[in-house]
């Protein structure tokens, strides 16, 4: 049992956990029932790559498990029917049953990625937070990003010797140059919103990238390249 949670609920959100071995599948059941209103459940796990930093200080990297992750069985082959039993006179045939066969699964190809610019030594973490949202093709930061940095800058405020880098990432999708700029601007906002909360400015700093550094390279306008990346060093 990883969940149990069977009551009427609103809109409150229910967690739990489980330690997942590289190379297994694993059996997930889901039991559920629907009241009066619509209801919604989302898988979410966090890769070993992407545990959080400082114990989940300010957020953390759990992320919406992608559908090719999951697969059915196909359904099992019918089991031979016995037949009736002879008369006493005739030897009794015992009918021989075919051990059932897991279907064959097909191993998840992993996203080709490109590696990251090399990191200065004084580095303590890289991260990409997982809520830091802009209306789309504009600097325009959504109201849904402020908790995450919220708690980034209660973590700066309690460590004032740290500083923090700022980088802002497009996908390939439209004009390169103006991918340049955009990515300047929402690295740049989030700077702004850091000094709102009290982070000196000399501590911040703010670059983007455009689509030059992409983290998938496998498909055009991955969402994955469309992000916000914070370095925090001494």
């Amino acid at each position: 049992m990883v969940i149990d949670a069977w009551e009427l609920h609103d809109s409150e959100p229910f967690t739990g956990s489980i330690d997942l071995e590289a190379g297994r599948t694993y059996d997930l059941v889901v039991e559920y029932f629907n009241g009066p209103n619509e209801g919604e459940i989302q898988l979410f796990w966090q890769l070993p790559s992407q545990k959080p930093i400082f114990n989940g200080a300010f957020g953390y990297n759990d992320k919406v498990i992608e559908s090719r992750y999951f697969f059915q069985p196909a359904n099992p082959p019918a089991q031979p029917v016995a037949k009736p039993v002879p008369p006493k006179s005739q030897p009794v045939k015992t009918p021989v049953r075919t051990p059932r066969t897991e279907p064959a699964r097909s191993k998840p190809t992993p996203a080709k990625t490109t590696a990251s610019a090399p990191l200065p030594a004084d580095t303590l973490e890289r991260y990409i937070p997982k809520n830091i949202l802009f209306v789309k093709s504009k600097s325009e930061m959504l109201p849904s990003s402020h908790l995450e940095l919220d708690n980034l800058a209660g973590f700066l405020l309690r460590n004032p010797k740290l500083r923090l880098s700022i980088e802002g990432h497009t996908d390939n999708v439209g004009n390169a140059a103006k991918n340049l700029e955009l990515s300047k601007d929402r690295a740049a906002r989030v700077a702004a919103y850091m000094t709102e909360k009290d982070i000196a400015a000399s501590r911040i700093t703010a670059k983007g990238y455009g689509d030059t550094r992409p983290l998938v390279r496998e498909a055009t306008g991955n969402a994955l390249n469309r992000r916000v990346e914070f370095i925090l060093q001494e």
